[in-house]
This record gives C-alpha cells, sequence and structure tokens, in this order.
C-alpha cells in the first residue's frame, strides 16, 4: 500500500476537511505529522519508509536520497523549491511538485496591507499611544508621521506574475504607473499595463518597489547596496517574496541613512532570524514573521492542492511539476 506521510499537517485536520482526508485515504496509508521536518535527519526520522512526501522546502540532496528508498513523489507545501536539489530528485526518478496557486490572494492583500501600514507609519502612532497615552502624542504624530499618499505614484515589480498582478488589481483605483523587472516580455507586460524596464531603472523610478521573484543562485541578494542607492529617499520597498533576495544589512544602512522612507518584510534569510539581524532594529521597517499566506481559505485550498498532486502522480499525469 501507498505509504503517504504529510508534515505541517494542522493544515489537514480541520473539521471542514473531514472529506479530503477521507479522499486522501483512499490513495493510501496516511500519516499525519503536526510539526515542519525543518532538516533531512528529522525527515528520515518519521518518514523513511514512504512514497510520498508532503513537506515544506527541506534541504534534501542526493546523499539523503539513499535513507528514503521508496520515495517517488514530494508535494511541497508552497509554491517555493529553492533549497531542495531538483535535478538530483529527478535523475532518480523523484517527482518534485509544489503548490503554486493556494496563497495568491493572501499574499497580494498582506502586500498591500504592509504598503498602507508603511504610508501611514500605523505600528509607530500605535506603539506611542500605547506607551505614552493619545494626548501626549497627538501633535508630535501630526508633525512626524504624515500620511504617504500613493495616488498617482509610480509602483514597480521585481518579478511579475499571478500574485503581482493581483497586486496590481487590488490598487487599480489609486491611478498608479505600474513597472516591472521581469523575464516576460515587454508586449506581454504592455497587455496588463505594466511597463518592461531594467533593474536600474526600476529602482530609480518607484516610489513603491514590490518583490516577487522567485530564490536561485542568479538573484541571490539581487536587492544590494548598489541598487537601494538608486532609490528615492521618499521610497517604500516591500518584500513577500524570500528573504535572501535582500542584502539586508545593505537595506538597513539604506533605512538608516535615509535613501529611502521604509521598508515591510515579510521574510527574513535565515529564518528565524538571529538576534544580530540587522533588520530587526532598523528604522522605519515593518517585520511580520512569514504569515502572508495564513488564512483559513488559504490553508484549505493548500490541503486541496496536495491531495490533487498526489492523485494526479498516482493516475500518470503529475501537475505542477517543478523538476
Amino acid at each position: 500500500m501507498l505509504q503517504i506521510a504529510i508534515f505541517h499537517s494542522d493544515r489537514f485536520t480541520t473539521p471542514e476537511l473531514a472529506p479530503l482526508r477521507e479522499q486522501l485515504a483512499s490513495l493510501g496509508k496516511v500519516s499525519y505529522f503536526p510539526f515542519l521536518a525543518e532538516t533531512p535527519e528529522k525527515l528520515k526520522q518519521y518518514a523513511a519508509g514512504a512514497d510520498c512526501i508532503v513537506m515544506d522546502d527541506v534541504a534534501l540532496t542526493e546523499d539523503h536520497l539513499p535513507d528514503f528508498p521508496k520515495l517517488k513523489l514530494i508535494s511541497l507545501l508552497g509554491t517555493g523549491f529553492d533549497t531542495i536539489d531538483r535535478e538530483a530528485m529527478r535523475r532518480h526518478g523523484i517527482t518534485v511538485c509544489n503548490t503554486p496557486n493556494y496563497g495568491t490572494e493572501n499574499v497580494a492583500q498582506h502586500t498591500v496591507a504592509l504598503l498602507f501600514a508603511l504610508a501611514h507609519r500605523i505600528g509607530e502612532q500605535y506603539h506611542l499611544i500605547q506607551s505614552q497615552g493619545w494626548p501626549a502624542v497627538r501633535a508630535g504624530i501630526i508633525e512626524q508621521f504624515p500620511i504617504q499618499e500613493i495616488q498617482g505614484k509610480t509602483f514597480g515589480f521585481l518579478s511579475y506574475g499571478l500574485i503581482a498582478r493581483r497586486v496590481q488589481e487590488m490598487l487599480s483605483g489609486f491611478q498608479l504607473r505600474f513597472i516591472a523587472s521581469s523575464s516576460r516580455s515587454a508586449t506581454d507586460l504592455e497587455e496588463h499595463g505594466v511597463e518592461k524596464v531594467d533593474l536600474e531603472t526600476l529602482f530609480a523610478n518607484s516610489d513603491i518597489l514590490s518583490i516577487h521573484s522567485r530564490s536561485s543562485p542568479a538573484n541571490h541578494q539581487i536587492v544590494s547596496a548598489k541598487l537601494l542607492a538608486l532609490m528615492k529617499p521618499t521610497s517604500l520597498l516591500i518584500n513577500t517574496a524570500r528573504g535572501n533576495l535582500i542584502d539586508e544589512q545593505a537595506l538597513a544602512t539604506a533605512l538608516a541613512n535615509h535613501q529611502l522612507t521604509g521598508a515591510a518584510l515579510d521574510v527574513l534569510s535565515p529564518e528565524p532570524p538571529q538576534p544580530e539581524c540587522p533588520l530587526l532594529k532598523a528604522p522605519n521597517c515593518i517585520l511580520t514573521p512569514h504569515i502572508a499566506w495564513n488564512s483559513l481559505p488559504a490553508c484549505e485550498r493548500l490541503a486541496h492542492e496536495s491531495y490533487q498532486n498526489i492523485k494526479a502522480f498516482l493516475e500518470g499525469s503529475p501537475q505542477n511539476v517543478v523538476n
């Protein structure tokens, strides 16, 4: 019987998903583990005999594969696949697929939420009121935290895919000019009302710059000191993609030197951040703990997509394959 191991399984065990669990049981013997399998060693401890593993993106390489002699399918709980050695999996006949569509709405919404939190300096005002009281701080707040209007500004995308497209739709009422540095053609972007630009132009012209790239060796810390130096001092930077796309020390320095007004990040590198992470104490920097995807509907979509990945694989037509 097919052995299926599901990690981070709290996403699968809500009462609403009882029918889905029955469907999974019809495919094989399912073991649910409520924790993350953060390392190959932990994965081996609980799933060495699995034919199919549903997991987050674990740093699994060719050297680890003898520990998983039956493994044929890895279904990733999310869109990212940057730590797993996909080529090694392919060489050994292991299909790797992701779940690319479950979080589009959430991540786009979180991006917009971070934008307005930055533009209105909401967090700083709240903490001042909590610590000093409304009467004592109101005059200073009026002076120090004027709202930054986004109407008519230039909104830049570092990469342009489904999430970026949804962000654009959510902001459609603000008469923004949209630009993007993207692998998509200029004609394709133009059809969506987006102007294709190079990286330097993107950083120099964006009033709001939102990062939506995948992580890869080619774009590691692509947001560098050199590019940050091109930004307007009034500009805002948002990252809901991957933490290692940003040189964190360079961003902290740029914020301290007022090279941009503020940054809001849902992702860091590594996660959890080390105590010395420069962005933990950087000025005008909002951090959320990698939760842009986190809604009950999204978690249910993730579970259903994972089931469909397994079912499609068993039927001989694997979907969402990334290797």
